[in-house]
């Protein structure tokens, strides 16, 4: 099911591009800024977990990828890493949740930040996004 409130799409967990129905893991990836890509079943664990997974093409700009890592720097429930060959420069997810985006100066990106990790939609939501697998730069 996908439908659109305003400029996010809100989907069944099912449409999110980056996976297949019914893709998780035994264990969540440790909420963080990770400069590889990341197991995508992981994260999803995160997000079940009420993380925004923000995932950006490898070849971003320097400066976007710090300008996305200052955001995510410190914040519990955000999970940043590179998605080699996504649509967008820009994707943001959360549980049943999806933004794609064009550029970091875009205004919905801090919306998106603000308004999602925790969000309504999570599953197990308050439960831990740093008692995973992996070890991020920050």
């Amino acid at each position: 099911m996908v439908k659109k409130e305003g400029m996010i799409i809100v989907l069944s967990m099912m449409a999110i591009s980056h996976l297949p129905a019914g893709y998780t893991a035994r264990f969540g990836k440790n909420c963080g800024i990770y400069d590889e890509a990341i197991d995508a079943a992981n994260a999803v664990h995160s997000m079940e977990h009420g993380a925004v997974w923000i995932t950006y093409q490898p070849d971003l700009s320097v400066g976007d990828i710090k300008t996305l890592q200052n955001k995510v720097r410190g914040e519990p429930y955000l999970l940043l890493s590179p998605f080699p060959g996504q649509k967008s420069p820009i994707v943001l997810t959360a549980w049943e949740i999806q933004l794609e985006l064009d550029s970091v100066k875009d205004g919905r990106l801090q919306t998106f930040i603000n308004r999602y990790p925790q969000g309504v939609t999570t599953p197990e939501r308050g439960a831990s996004c740093q008692d995973g697998v992996g070890t991020p730069l920050q």
